[in-house]
């Protein structure tokens, strides 16, 4: 990758992109950084972490509500039958 002729190794452009990340992700990008090489890593393998990470945790959080809206109708079908 490079601007204006410049080479910027896929470390440093790694490096940038985990560090400009919201607070939000800061879990994320500290279990990608933990369990890779970011020396050796390239930008499509960050995005891809990334977004298995996200995936899985939208997944949980997806799980959670269902639970918790089948948890609320069952209260109200009990409530009401008695």
């Amino acid at each position: 990758m490079g601007v204006y002729g410049e080479h910027i190794p896929n470390s440093k452009v790694v490096e940038k992109i985990s560090q400009t990340m919201s607070m939000k992700f800061d879990h994320v990008v500290t279990t990608i950084i933990k369990s890779h090489d970011t020396d050796t890593m390239i930008v499509i393998e960050l995005q891809g972490s990334i977004e298995c990470h996200v995936s899985r945790i939208l997944e949980k959080i997806e799980k959670v509500n269902e639970q918790a809206l089948k948890s609320q109708v069952n209260l109200v079908e009990t409530s009401q039958s008695v």
